[in-house]
């Protein structure tokens, strides 16, 4: 038996949990990864996913409809929340990311103290 809480937490950074319909969030996940060297691990969570919900457990407690999806700080909180399907591709998420770490993500990086880049 596995808990959520076996795939979230410090060691792996932010955790981005979903279900088999949840695809365009675990894109944009890797897609800010790789882009902001942020550390996401994504999870799906149903029946043609990795991790499968064989007593319902899930189901009932998740709080998101199918397609939705949790990010979960490397705390174990629970961040941010969408309840259905991306309706952007999943940019929803790079905006909840860029808003718990100040939009400093999204600002061009300088080299000096005078904001030269």
């Amino acid at each position: 038996m596995l808990s959520t809480h076996d795939i979230v937490g410090r060691d792996v950074g932010f955790s981005l949990i979903t279900d088999d319909a949840g695809r365009d969030w675990l894109s944009i996940a890797d897609q800010i990864s790789a882009d902001h060297g942020i550390r996401i691990s994504t999870a799906q969570i149903g029946e043609q996913a990795h991790y499968r919900d064989y007593d319902d457990q899930w189901e009932k407690v998740k709080g998101i409809k199918p397609g939705g999806a949790l990010l979960v700080r490397p705390d174990n909180i629970v961040a941010w929340r969408s309840l259905r399907p991306s309706q952007r591709g999943g940019a929803e998420v790079q905006e909840a990311i860029g808003t718990l770490l100040g939009n400093s993500i999204w600002k061009p990086m300088t080299n000096d103290i005078n904001g030269v880049h």
